[in-house]
């Protein structure tokens, strides 16, 4: 029997291309910050405001009239698509297109994150410039696969790593009455909590059904804030209480471990992480109380109070 063998092949454009697009994009986060070619990684704390806060501007430079990527396409037929992700809630979702027709003179974006209502940005985001064909774009742009891709670059805003305590995993329940009833909550999958990246630790579950709702939630600008930091604060509260419980405290924990970065949410705090962990280690009356002012610890640092203090209610407060 004859052997037929099949290849599949394409002209990988991004590394034929990739120095025609060098100086075209320059990028900057906050509003009236100068735009720069390597704006590198924008690192806030934890409760900075990226959706008000941040205001990513782009400035684009046409390409060279004899550049080797228009002289194999035209301008006629390339794009610049420009997309935002939601990194704790993991969705993509493009927020506007740049024909290479309209790049006479270098051109200014801004892009007003709270104007997008359907994302938090409550951990940060990545903004991306995709160049790609006229041809390879999707009506709705639902779907988007790298091979559509001339050239990519990303700007990423996040949370700084011992500040970013959890992401969250979206999951369909199976069970009607969880399904109809459970928000979020904590899977542990080690007790481990000094020597494994904290991922592998545990993952914090939401219900997949009220995804829509709780992003309507958290966009509300009158109680959305305090109903969100009530959810998170439960969460924070488990974390800290187990990685207290089970910390290896005799030796440094690893870098990216829940450890290291409950450590370093207690030292910016001022508090021992070790004498906690101790004291809940031992049991009795003293781990107790130790609870409680673990929901104290975490009520102050999210300032839980004052976010319903500032409730309006009927035009007053």
């Amino acid at each position: 029997m004859e052997t037929k063998k099949f290849y599949i092949s394409r002209n990988d454009d991004l590394y034929n291309y990739a120095e025609d697009f060098e100086g075209m994009f320059k990028f900057s986060f906050i509003k009236n910050n100068d735009t720069v070619f390597d704006p590198g990684t924008f690192f806030e704390d934890q409760g900075f405001d990226f959706q008000k806060d941040c205001l990513p501007t782009l400035d684009i430079k046409p390409l060279d009239e004899n550049s080797s990527i228009l002289n194999t396409y035209g301008k006629e037929n390339l794009s610049i698509n420009i997309f935002v992700e939601d990194t704790a809630l993991k969705i993509r979702q493009k927020i506007h297109t740049i024909s290479f027709l309209e790049l006479n003179r270098i051109t200014t974006k801004k892009f007003n994150l709270d104007k997008i209502g359907n994302l938090c940005f409550l951990q940060g985001f990545i903004f991306s410039c995709a160049i790609s064909l006229n041809k390879n774009i999707d009506e709705n742009n639902e779907v988007w696969n790298k091979s559509q891709i001339l050239f990519n670059i990303d700007y990423t805003a996040k949370l700084n790593p011992e500040e970013s305590l959890f992401a969250i995993t979206y999951r369909t329940f199976d069970d009607e009455r969880r399904n109809k009833n459970v928000v979020t909550y904590v899977e542990w999958n080690s007790e481990d909590v000094s020597s494994i990246p904290s991922e592998e630790t545990f993952s914090v579950i939401a219900n997949e059904r009220l995804r829509d709702q709780l992003k309507r939630t958290e966009n509300n600008k009158n109680f959305g804030n305090f109903v969100i930091e009530l959810l998170a604060g439960k969460i924070i509260e488990e974390l800290i209480y187990q990685c207290l419980l089970n910390a290896d405290i005799e030796n440094d924990p690893i870098e990216d471990s829940l450890h290291s970065k409950i450590a370093a949410f207690f030292e910016k705090n001022n508090f021992d992480f070790n004498a906690w962990s101790n004291l809940i280690k031992a049991g009795g009356p003293d781990a107790l109380n130790m609870i409680s002012e673990i929901s104290i610890l975490v009520q102050n640092n999210l300032e839980i109070g004052t976010s319903l203090e500032n409730i309006k209610f009927g035009g007053t407060r």
